[in-house]
């Protein structure tokens, strides 16, 4: 797929960053060897790790899409870590997981907050895009989403690495993406809209998102459309 011009900005997607959450060490040891930490009480490395990652990532302008469990602190700590990701010049959109008690009423420090999140990437923005890509953002995996029937692909998180088996899909043909940091579309990094949406058409394997869920119906009666 060649690219004739160069987006106006990038598109960055992951969930579950967990910064200043003190136990996700606890429940997730991988972090540990991924970036170096001491060990599981060395949070203050692993936020340095995650914040350094960003900031070389994102550029000025750049739309950030978090799927929840981003900080997990009190409202003025939340508040410092947010300006540190904001000094690039990004924009971060926030889908409001499990863990951001503090986040989710900060609507200065948000370009938007939702509980789902439904974009339109469109075609005459994204020179890599063959057709108008519809993404609904959920922090939690679910079974069927807006507009799946028209072939509209789900990104979620909360599962970090824990249910593998749902990575991918429920059901099979399932145009879903676990995007948490903890996953292997992630793999401790932000995702690039370009990396998803080339995932999505080598699933669609050359069909149109509509004839691919006509298809990938009539394949699988258990999938849910």
């Amino acid at each position: 797929m060649e690219e004739k011009q160069k987006a106006p900005y990038d598109v960055w997607i992951i969930s579950d960053l967990h910064i200043l959450h003190k136990n996700i060490l606890r429940h997730q040891p991988k972090r540990i060897e991924v970036m170096g930490l001491k060990n599981e009480e060395d949070i203050k490395t692993h936020d340095k790790w995650i914040i350094d990652m960003w900031l070389k990532t994102v550029k000025r302008n750049d739309h950030v899409y978090v799927l929840g469990d981003m900080i997990l602190s009190s409202q003025q700590n939340s508040i410092y870590v947010l300006h540190k990701l904001k000094s690039t010049g990004c924009k971060i959109h926030l889908i409001v997981g499990n863990h951001d008690k503090s986040t989710q009423k900060m609507f200065n420090m948000f370009d938007s907050i939702d509980l789902i999140k439904i974009v339109d990437f469109k075609k005459n923005v994204f020179p890599f895009l063959e057709e108008d890509f519809t993404v609904v953002m959920c922090h939690y995996p679910m079974v069927t989403w807006p507009r799946k029937a028209h072939g509209a692909m789900h990104l979620f998180g909360h599962i970090h690495a824990n249910a593998p088996h749902i990575d991918f899909g429920v059901t099979k043909g399932d145009l879903m993406l676990n995007v948490g940091l903890d996953a292997s579309m992630a793999n401790y990094s932000l995702i690039n809209l370009k990396d998803i949406y080339k995932w999505y058409k080598e699933i669609l394997n050359g069909l149109k998102p509509k004839e691919y869920i006509e298809q990938i119906s009539k394949e699988n009666t258990s999938f849910v459309r």
